[in-house]
């Protein structure tokens, strides 16, 4: 690789960083929902999506998650990574429209901010979960401090 080249992060990790790249709809973008002619105020999975219907995508996906946390320990590790990856961008996006949108309503604003914590609280039960005390003891490691 040469120098001041960068290697492209979705071609690394199959997914794009959402702080890394630029959001795929402009001032002129409008709502990717069908029959929808609003401008589009954020992107959320790459696509564009007015404020309604952004608030509509994400309590969906993270109702999707919700249901699937109890069984998270089937998923293989790539599989809460990729929930945690959407969480973080769920999140980034609720809290960019939240802080560009200015003609937003309370009932709007409680939404964002709901999502914005439902969607840290998701991501914080799909964390590793540190070995249990006896396992760390089993391997050396004491499990409290002394």
């Amino acid at each position: 690789m040469a120098v001041g080249q960068t290697e492209n992060p979705q071609k690394r990790f199959g997914a794009p960083r959402a702080e890394q790249s630029a959001p795929p709809f402009s001032a002129s973008s409008r709502c990717a929902a069908p029959d929808c002619a609003a401008s589009a105020a954020t992107a959320l999975l790459q696509q564009p999506w007015c404020v309604s219907h952004f608030l509509v995508q994400s309590y969906q996906a993270l109702e999707q998650i919700e249901k699937n946390r109890d069984h998270t320990h089937l998923l293989r590790e790539s599989g809460r990574a990729d929930a945690r990856t959407f969480l973080d961008e769920c999140s980034l996006q609720a809290l960019a429209v939240s802080l560009r949108s200015n003609n937003l309503s309370n009932l709007e604003r409680g939404r964002l901010l709901d999502i914005l914590l439902w969607a840290g609280e998701l991501s914080e039960s799909l964390r590793p979960t540190p070995q249990k005390s006896s396992e760390a003891q089993h391997n050396g490691v004491l499990s409290e401090p002394v």
